[in-house]
């Protein structure tokens, strides 16, 4: 199995193990992640449910190589695929058991789905979060857009469109995780957790009691490059269409426009466009309505073209140099997007 399962006292742990793919979502992972949770689910010893990856990755979201593979390069629909990873994505909202997830190292995609339901969820000085996917001609998946909707307009833009790597100390500061911590006390706050009498005491007393003992480990930092960046961010991502997002990034001159602009013009125009009309309509949507609407943009992303062009250009060949089914943002008929958001 590409999943282990431990259980130590009432604490069934879950660990991703397939190490030398950092943990990327395949049919096999994903299958292998419900047989697993649903004996701890079933377990009526197990009062709490802990997900863990390894040092390297919680997960590098699903896996590239293998839609591209098994299922673009034969023709395959990957609606099944998607479909099966966002009902995990599902599952993991209001668990029957409370959640932790420790994440640590790279944290992309289907990681971030499986992990930012939790009931606590522990970032580290390791982790790299980012949702990356407008590079590959879909969108940022898994529900992520709810999240980034209840953010400020210009954070949740920036980290939607550009795809931006962030660190366990910005999710903390954005809401996204609830501690950041050092790894190497992630043991030690295990072994606190099992001195609790978890079984005789109710679901949000053992959540309360567990991040009392969690908030003794958290760490914090002064600065980070994206907390650096937040005046500038601010500045670019605060404008009411895309296109004046690229005119004022078009019209400076500072490292940071020249930089994000490079980000920008790789990634699949129409993606972008989906991801900027979502975050406002997102604002009405709920986490379930919020996943029904990714899988959706998925197969429009998959018929389109692009996710095949997108893994093509990225993963397979390297040339970089994605065809996309659209050339530039102006081309794209902002009526055909909000219809496929309804």
């Amino acid at each position: 199995m590409l999943v282990n399962k431990k259980i130590e006292k009432n604490i069934g742990i879950l660990t991703l193990d397939n190490i030398s793919n950092l943990n990327a979502l395949n049919t096999k992972m994903l299958e292998d992640i419900n047989i697993v949770y649903d004996e701890l689910i079933e377990d009526e010893n197990v009062k709490l449910i802990i997900l863990q990856g390894n040092e390297k990755a919680f997960s590098a979201g699903g896996d590239l190589r293998f839609i591209h593979s098994e299922l673009l390069e034969k023709d395959q629909p990957t609606e099944e695929f998607y479909k099966s990873e966002l009902e995990i994505v599902k599952r993991f909202y209001n668990t029957k058991k409370p959640t932790i997830s420790f994440i640590s190292g790279i944290v992309m995609g289907g990681g971030v789905g499986i992990s930012i339901g939790s009931d606590i969820l522990i970032s580290d000085e390791t982790t790299k979060w980012a949702m990356p996917e407008n590079k590959i001609g879909i969108i940022p998946d898994v529900g992520i857009g709810y999240y980034f909707s209840k953010m400020e307009q210009s954070i949740g833009l920036y980290l939607s469109l550009t795809g931006e790597i962030i660190s366990g100390y910005d999710l903390v500061s954005l809401n996204i995780a609830d501690f950041c911590i050092s790894r190497v006390e992630k043991e030690n706050i295990i072994e606190e957790i099992k001195s609790l009498d978890l079984e005789n005491s109710t679901r949000d007393k053992n959540i309360e009691n567990i991040k009392k003992i969690v908030s003794k480990y958290n760490i914090e930092k002064n600065t980070t490059k994206f907390m650096e960046n937040r005046d500038n961010i601010d500045k670019y991502f605060n404008e009411d269409t895309l296109e004046e997002i690229f005119n004022e990034l078009e019209r400076s001159d500072d490292e940071f426009s020249k930089g994000t602009l490079e980000k920008l013009n790789y990634n699949s125009p129409v993606s972008l466009m989906i991801v900027f009309e979502k975050y406002f309509l997102g604002k009405n949507w709920n986490r379930v309505e919020t996943v029904k609407k990714d899988l959706k943009i998925l197969d429009y992303c998959h018929k389109s073209g692009n996710l095949k062009e997108g893994i093509r250009a990225l993963m397979i060949d390297k040339d970089f140099l994605p065809n996309w089914n659209y050339n530039s943002i102006k081309e794209i008929d902002r009526e055909c997007i909000l219809n496929l958001l309804k």
